[in-house]
């Protein structure tokens, strides 16, 4: 019998830590070993529904920001739990949005109570590396990772490097999390994952 929700699986970590690339590999060993109905799932599901999005989004005050980010966070995820699939792959969720958010001066205690408004995770794989090491992965940068000044790698370390206080606050409170090394080969990180979850 097909449990009322299915199981939720977090791949988080700062912008550059490989999270897309662990969710992949974690996606196809899944395909290759088990008998399960998947979706992954992330907030730029509804990219399609917005036209320049990213542009639109630097325009807006903290609040409306970060409130245009837990919506798209509430229907990523109602669009994967309406796949009725045993298990869903979340591509950072809202972890690296509320450290991004809470750098750029969103209110703590606002961002506290809209991720109170989102289910608590299954599990929680968060991909440590340092921002040097990250920048270094980086082909491009966004508008979103630089502050809204374009392809400034200093300001994409900046804003990396403040990040790690609010990481620490968030694992606090919405912990145990699994920590990865993220400098390390990709089959190591899947084979950590795997044995942790599967």
């Amino acid at each position: 019998m097909r449990q009322t929700e299915p199981r939720l699986i977090v791949v988080t970590g700062a912008d550059g830590s490989g999270k897309s690339t662990l969710i992949r590999n974690l996606a196809s060993q899944i395909r290759q070993t088990l008998s399960l109905n998947f979706t992954i799932a992330s907030i730029w599901d509804l990219r399609p529904n917005f036209s320049n999005i990213e542009e639109y989004f630097l325009t807006l005050n903290s609040k409306a920001s970060t409130l245009l980010i837990f919506h798209a966070l509430h229907q990523s995820l109602f669009l994967a739990r309406k796949e009725k699939r045993d298990l869903i792959l979340f591509d950072a969720y809202w972890y690296k949005y509320a450290v991004n958010e809470a750098i750029r001066g969103s209110d703590f205690a606002f961002l506290s109570s809209l991720i109170e408004t989102l289910p608590q995770p299954d599990c929680v794989f968060y991909l440590k590396i340092p921002p040097e090491k990250a920048l270094e992965r980086k082909k491009q940068l966004t508008l979103y990772e630089t502050g809204g000044i374009p392809d400034d790698r200093e300001k994409f370390l900046s804003l990396q490097h403040q990040g790690f206080e609010y990481w620490e606050q968030f694992q606090k409170l919405h912990g145990p999390w699994v920590h990865l090394d993220a400098e390390k080969s990709e089959e190591n990180l899947l084979k950590e994952a795997w044995n942790s979850v599967f």
